[in-house]
């Protein structure tokens, strides 16, 4: 009997493709009209091309090979909508690098699934239904005509998708989460793939030479570099785009800040899922009281890049992360002359960074010393620290960590500056999953919380008590009037949902602005109360603790800039929305909404997406090419 035309196989692949696409953009929120035109011109032209193969195959084959495209499809919709349930960001395949996080993860996925049945009963549907049709599905052969056609019509349909809606995307941009925003799922996956392959970090770089200079900035925190040199001694076309790039880039100048801390001690620390919602003036009195003294920063954010290892990067090196960027980080090993290992080193401080759980952790051994720690100035377990400390426990203690360390940081007359990463606060924050959550938990569970919320509690308190221990052994040995204590949180507890962080937030959040929003401890007991209005981000750290030590530095060159400098204050996100000090951009609407009663001078909007791009840009191709180490050629790797 002649098989009905529902029953081919093309059709049973376009239905599921679809339905697939749908179904990852209303459960990762991003969906728009347009972006369903787009979809619908390369799932079609893909399912096109896809089954033409098939066809041209002998029948056995074909069926075998379209079993096996409807199970690669299925895995990988759910394999993305995995990961962005657990990082809030689309997988590439350039984060493959970044593979031995994945065991610690693994205890994560299990909960998900099972609050998420449905989604992955849906997300496995289509499969199961092509198994129960797959007897029945018509398989034919095509002529020569046919498959002429079928190519023709399948690169048109690709060239009308690429070409009219989305060039800048496809050709310019290297925007992963717009990519799968805009693009879908599988057109996505594929433009990641090739991208990895090729080596694309983007070129969206507007360099306008044809302008008057700019006046020149008074005391700008600048260095000798001559560009133009540079520039007329470089073949390679990208990195002559970066030299016309920062020799045009607007330098921030010194300010009144300049210097107060100049010759004091520093402990910078990056605590592990640390969010201002865990400041509480009874539950963890030492951060409700640092926070609140020396420096208030109202308007700060973490921004989320992956997991820990972005927000580090963005605090370290006062650049942008993407999951290509952090990869080659380890693998090509790119200096950064600016961050503390390199630059409190070359002004006579002893340098030295320690993390209180596994030290090779997303290759933390090897990118280290790109940050100028050499040989023994970093210490985890697994390097030293497990001889100090119990590292047997999931996670360790930050309170042992201090105690541990502290000899090795203080106390004996010469000047340290100190990179601490925490990791009591990480996920998951059940007793049973953290041991940190279960050590505090008797001082949480009464609190009118969910059990996820009252665990995260416990973990940060874990962070409090090292901060008292901290403060209490400066005080001890007379060095605390002598230090200052920088604190970020790496990112916000993305393993929380928006309606768990709500439960301890005093207003209304969401999952892409105020999720990220938190604070930026900056703590020195001689320092009076001042409260800091301006917008504020993870990259703005660095060149703002070189400022306040009056540390050498190009600010041309750090893409952050220095909070309390005159350059307008941003924060980026990692799906490119962004907050500045005149309003707030949402890449998945499109739409700017300017801060109340505030004026916005035409053409800010594209200005400012632009200006994001290139920074974004510009971070890729300064690790891509090693670029500072062309700038400071005597630099070496310690």
């Amino acid at each position: 009997m002649k098989q009905k035309a529902w029953m081919s196989e093309w059709w049973v692949t376009l239905l599921a493709c679809l339905f697939l696409e749908l179904l990852y953009k209303t459960e990762t929120q991003s969906w728009q009209l347009q972006d369903l035109i787009v979809l619908i011109l390369f799932v079609t032209s893909f399912t096109l091309l896809v089954t033409l193969f098939g066809r041209i195959m002998p029948r056995g084959l074909a069926k075998f090979w379209h079993f096996l495209i409807m199970l690669i499809l299925t895995l990988v919709a759910f394999g993305q909508w995995l990961f962005f349930e657990i990082f809030q960001m689309p997988f590439s395949f350039s984060s493959i690098g970044l593979a031995n996080q994945a065991a610690d993860f693994a205890e994560l996925v299990i909960p998900i699934l099972q609050q998420n049945l449905h989604t992955v009963a849906l997300l496995w549907l289509p499969f199961m239904f092509y198994v129960l049709v797959y007897p029945f599905l018509h398989y034919r052969r095509q002529n020569l005509r046919e498959i002429l056609a079928i190519c023709i019509l399948s690169v048109f349909l690709l060239a009308c998708d690429v070409l009219v809606f989305y060039r800048n995307l496809y050709f310019f941009q290297d925007d992963l989460s717009g990519n799968f925003r805009q693009l879908g799922i599988y057109h996505a996956t594929a433009l990641d793939v090739f991208r990895v392959v090729s080596g694309f970090e983007g070129s969206l770089i507007h360099v306008d030479n044809t302008q008057e200079p700019e006046p020149p900035v008074i005391n700008a925190r600048v260095m000798d570099f001559d560009f133009f040199t540079l520039i007329a001694n470089e073949s390679d076309s990208e990195i002559i785009t970066l030299h016309e790039y920062f020799l045009n880039r607007a330098p921030t100048s010194t300010n009144q800040y300049t210097g107060l801390f100049k010759d004091k001690n520093l402990i910078f620390i990056v605590a592990e899922g640390f969010n201002e919602i865990a400041i509480d003036p009874v539950l963890t009195p030492t951060l409700y009281q640092m926070s609140h003294s020396s420096f208030i920063f109202e308007n700060f954010y973490s921004s989320h890049f992956l997991s820990t290892i972005g927000g580090e990067f963005q605090a370290l090196t006062g650049l942008l992360p993407t999951q290509t960027l952090l990869n080659n980080w380890s693998l090509l090993q790119p200096i950064f002359p600016f961050s503390m290992g390199f630059s409190f080193g070359n002004q006579g401080y002893i340098t030295k960074s320690f993390h209180n759980w596994t030290y090779t952790y997303y290759h933390r051994n090897t990118n280290r010393p790109t940050l100028g720690f050499g040989e023994g100035d970093y210490i985890g377990c697994g390097n030293g620290l497990e001889t100090m400390m119990d590292c047997t426990v999931w996670p360790p203690s930050d309170v042992e960590m201090i105690q541990a360390i502290f000899p090795l940081i203080a106390g004996d007359g010469q000047k340290h500056a100190t990179y601490i990463l925490t990791v009591s606060g990480h996920a998951p924050y059940s007793q049973g999953g953290n041991a940190q959550t279960a050590k505090n938990w008797a001082l949480v569970e009464n609190l009118p919380y969910s059990d996820e919320v009252k665990g995260y509690l416990a973990a940060q308190i874990e962070l409090d008590r090292m901060l008292e221990t901290l403060l209490i052994q400066l005080e001890a040995s007379g060095e605390l009037d002598n230090t200052v204590i920088a604190l970020v949180g790496d990112h916000y507890p993305y393993m929380m949902s928006i309606d768990e962080i709500n439960e301890l937030s005093s207003y209304p959040r969401d999952e892409v602005f105020t999720a990220n929003k938190s604070a930026f401890i900056l703590y020195n007991p001689q320092v009076e109360t001042t409260v800091v209005t301006k917008v504020g981000s993870q990259i703005d750290v660095l060149p703002t603790l070189l400022n306040l030590f009056d540390i050498p530095y190009d600010s041309r060159l750090i893409l952050g800039h220095d909070i309390f400098s005159e350059a307008e204050g941003l924060a980026i996100f990692s799906n490119r929305s962004f907050i500045s000090d005149l309003g707030t951009y949402d890449a998945k609407s499109g739409e700017f909404t300017p801060v109340e009663g505030v004026e916005v001078p035409e053409g800010y909007v594209a200005q400012k997406k632009q200006e994001v791009d290139e920074i974004f840009t510009v971070s890729s191709l300064l690790v891509k090419h090693d670029y500072y180490k062309i700038l400071f050629p005597d630099y070496q790797i310690p």
